[in-house]
């Protein structure tokens, strides 16, 4: 979020200095945002001195215009070796959904979510080409707000001679509980998730 606000202040510095020949009209926008989050760990013996380290994530996220998902899978091949072991990629796949078809719910209070989602998993290798042809993989998981509720704001604005850009948002985070399965696999359960909705509001008038 801080990264766009950045963007949307620098880009309304240029569109200022252009100086416009003729006054707008003010603009006013409000967009609202949810989002859910998750990880899964997990290793698998190989021999004695090695072991498969694989790693699970979703997230979600939704805004007015829309909402996206994305899950990825990393699996690496380890060796014991003191003082730190060695690990060297063994498969990074990666996948895509826009959900307006499929299933997510999450509620203000970020007590909950649900997600039930198909992805078009692909193999990429070390240099982010594809790898084979993407597999359709179906996603459950489901989230339970643990902890406390954290809360947080920002705000920026710029002003030039002919011009002013204010920007603010507002939002609320927790800590979550996650549980999910892959293709019915049962993926067991993480503390390692969050949940968060946030509003950001924005005004722009040039001369």
């Amino acid at each position: 979020m801080r990264k766009l606000a950045i963007l949307a202040l620098a880009i309304a510095m240029l569109t200022f200095a252009a100086g416009p020949a003729q006054a707008s009209k003010p603009t006013k926008t409000r967009s609202t945002n949810a989002s859910a989050n998750a990880f899964w760990y997990s290793t698998e013996s190989i021999s004695a001195t090695s072991y498969r380290s694989t790693v699970w994530y979703v997230g979600v996220y939704q805004s007015s215009e829309g909402t996206f998902s994305d899950l990825y899978v990393d699996t690496l091949i380890c060796e014991v070796t003191p003082p730190e072991d060695t690990c060297t990629s063994e498969s990074s796949r990666y996948g895509f959904s826009d959900l307006a078809r499929q299933t997510f719910t999450i509620d203000e209070s970020l007590t909950s979510s649900h997600l039930d989602a198909v992805y078009d998993l692909q193999e990429y290798d070390a240099d982010f080409n594809p790898v084979g042809d993407s597999v359709a993989t179906h996603i459950v998981a489901d989230w339970t707000g643990i902890g406390s509720l954290y809360r947080e704001k920002s705000s920026y604005s710029v002003h030039t001679p002919c011009g002013v850009l204010r920007y603010t948002s507002q939002g609320v985070n927790r800590s979550a509980e996650a549980t999910g399965s892959v293709d019915g696999a049962d993926l067991g359960e993480t503390y390692d998730a969050y949940l968060a909705t946030g509003t950001s509001r924005s005004f722009e008038a040039t001369c």
